[in-house]
């Protein structure tokens, strides 16, 4: 046939040929895939931490140690989201600074129906590197405020990461889920002789974790002089165990009705042993003596508190998640995944 075709006929023939072959080549390499899919359950109480993935192992013939993350910290007034894949081996001794197997990944943050909303692609050239992705994956505002219903759904949001090495020998699926340590608990908190108190007076009260009923976070309400007035102010103490709370305060009146509130959000850092954090100045003494006949009953301030804490995440992972990969929903989440750690910060 092609001693019947014009030389350009033939140019185009072995032309086309070479793309093929290297088309064919790219499909075989990308044929055998490591996919990773990661959801993260209660995104918005996380939105100031980082947050991991359970552990994985992409490669068939080594034993090097992965895991995604997700950087939600504000970090120089930033409002931009990182998503790496980090090596959890140790170079301190630079073990790895000959290595040259290189692994070619993506990165896709999925839509609610499973589709790609945001993918980008990378290659790890070195085992010597930590950490390989993106500091500037998403916009903090997009993922939790202007684009939020696309890209969460229940408040999870759903991550994904595929990675192809020439030593890879099938095709694996990795799911995994980070679910948060929530407490929702709630005081009512009398404060008797409310109208004696001075500015050297000062009470306690503990918060106590609704599952367990342990101590969370201790509060110590006082008055401040602000602009000539004593205002209520609260202090929150944390001993290492909440590591975000958003709390709601409110007065009540002799029906139990709120009259007045106010709401704080707390972020801890988790290095010191105890934490503490004022909220801003609350309503100002004078006004609750002018409404004592409706908020101060035998000279009792009933203040509701209401906590919301985070203490830190748990891991899971499909019990189904290592198997051939031959059809199947890549977006599949187990709905009872087993429980492998828990972390903090």
């Amino acid at each position: 046939m092609l001693g019947c075709s014009s030389k350009d006929e033939v140019e185009q023939y072995w032309e086309c040929t070479g793309i093929l072959k290297k088309y064919l080549a790219m499909a075989s390499k990308y044929d055998k895939v490591f996919t990773v899919t990661w959801s993260i359950e209660g995104i918005s109480y996380l939105k100031y931490k980082n947050v991991s993935s359970a552990n994985f192992y992409p490669l068939s013939k080594r034993d090097e140690r992965f895991y995604l993350r997700l950087n939600m910290e504000i970090v120089d007034d930033t409002n931009l989201v990182s998503f790496q894949i980090c090596n959890t081996n140790d170079n301190s001794e630079g073990i790895y600074e000959e290595d040259t197997t290189e692994i070619d990944f993506e990165l896709t943050i999925l839509a609610v129906d499973g589709s790609p909303l945001i993918s980008r692609k990378g290659t790890i050239r070195s085992f010597s590197e930590y950490q390989n992705g993106f500091s500037d994956f998403v916009e903090r505002n997009e993922l939790l405020l202007n684009r939020k219903d696309e890209f969460l759904k229940n408040d999870t949001l759903t991550l994904r990461c595929r990675m192809w090495e020439r030593e890879m020998s099938e095709r694996v699926h990795f799911v995994c889920k980070t679910r948060p340590n929530i407490d929702r608990t709630h005081l009512l908190w009398t404060l008797d002789g409310f109208s004696s108190l001075t500015l050297q007076d000062e009470r306690f009260a503990f918060i106590r974790a609704a599952s367990k009923g342990d101590p969370l976070l201790e509060m110590r309400l006082f008055f401040a002089e602000v602009e000539e007035q004593e205002k209520i102010r609260i202090e929150i103490i944390n001993y290492c165990s909440v590591e975000y709370c958003k709390c709601k305060f409110s007065i009540l009146d002799i029906n139990g009705k709120a009259v007045e509130s106010f709401e704080g959000e707390l972020v801890f850092d988790c290095e010191a042993e105890v934490e503490k954090r004022q909220l801003p100045p609350f309503l100002s003494k004078r006004k609750l003596m002018e409404l004592k006949n409706q908020c101060l009953p035998n000279d009792t301030l009933s203040l509701k508190c209401e906590f919301l804490c985070y203490s830190g995440f748990e891991l899971y992972i499909s019990e189904n998640s290592f198997y051939n990969l031959e059809a199947i929903d890549s977006t599949r989440i187990d709905s009872e995944p087993q429980l492998v750690s828990t972390a903090r910060c």
